[in-house]
């Protein structure tokens, strides 16, 4: 794969997901939002992540 043209091809994207991201900031380290809209966003590009850990699920380690 040629990483430095798939990333130019990317490069819209990219600008678009962080004006969203700094547009409907969260405070603090609780950050549901802007994991469903990663998750979301990582799926459209066929990745799928698990989710290792989040403040929510840290009490029932």
């Amino acid at each position: 794969m040629d990483y430095y043209n798939r990333a130019n091809e990317l490069k819209e994207d990219t600008i678009e997901i962080r004006r969203y991201l700094h547009k409907n900031a969260e405070v603090g380290l609780d950050l549901p939002n802007t994991v469903e809209y990663v998750m979301k966003q990582l799926k459209e590009y066929g990745i799928q992540p698990p989710i290792m850990w989040t403040w929510s699920n840290c009490n029932d380690w």
